[in-house]
């Protein structure tokens, strides 16, 4: 809200270069891809690895940032049709974030209270160890439930370079055992009570498992 701040920033912003036809035709498509390739099971990540490699698919981060370096693309002003994208997405906003507070609530019911009435994007859930929370990864990616592998492991994602981000192995202790027992279930939009319940069933039950 900074008059003299503004400035600064739209003198910036005209810097940019502007996102071209085929960037935005690929990041519509995005959506897509993601919603197809939740249906494939164990398929999901070799397929996702592929359509990458063709240029057709963000996994979120580019080969840079891997590096920790800034990719030359970025950043871009966004284009009119993305832009249109995101603004449609703000107006489900409040729809869509009290839908993630009563799956939350539910979890919280069915699991413990952790977190309270919060639209988390993920409800993150500690198992005993690493193979059961490997476990029932696998087990909801079977069942094609989206489990995101945000936080596994502690620096994101796995082939990072680690020495770029300059993280010393063991320097977080903590934070690398939870993130070997953290399993990342899922709130959105697609997710009923019903599907809440068969989750944590499937939790519990791995859970329990010697």
């Amino acid at each position: 809200n900074s008059a003299k701040l503004r400035k600064g920033v739209d003198e910036e912003y005209r810097k940019l270069r502007a996102m071209g036809y085929l960037e935005t035709f690929v990041w519509l498509l995005n959506p897509v891809f993601w919603r197809l390739l939740r249906v494939t099971g164990s398929l999901k990540y070799p397929l996702a690895r592929f359509l990458k490699r063709l240029g057709l698919l963000n996994m979120g981060f580019e080969s840079p940032e891997l590096l920790g370096r800034m990719p030359r693309k970025y950043p871009k002003k966004l284009s009119n049709a993305l832009s249109k994208a995101v603004l449609g997405e703000l107006k489900d906003l409040q729809s869509n974030l009290s839908h993630r507070k009563g799956n939350v609530a539910l979890y919280e019911k069915l699991l413990g209270k952790r977190y309270g009435e919060l639209p988390l994007v993920r409800y993150p859930y500690l198992m005993k160890d690493f193979v059961h929370a490997n476990r029932v990864v696998n087990l909801l990616r079977e069942k094609g439930y989206l489990v995101g592998d945000w936080y596994r492991p502690v620096i994101y994602p796995a082939s990072t370079n680690i020495g770029s981000m300059k993280y010393v192995a063991s320097s977080c202790p903590v934070a690398e055992e939870v993130s070997r027992r953290v399993v990342n279930l899922p709130t959105g939009a697609n997710i009923t009570r019903e599907d809440i319940e068969k989750i944590v069933n499937l939790v519990n039950s791995v859970q329990n498992e010697r």
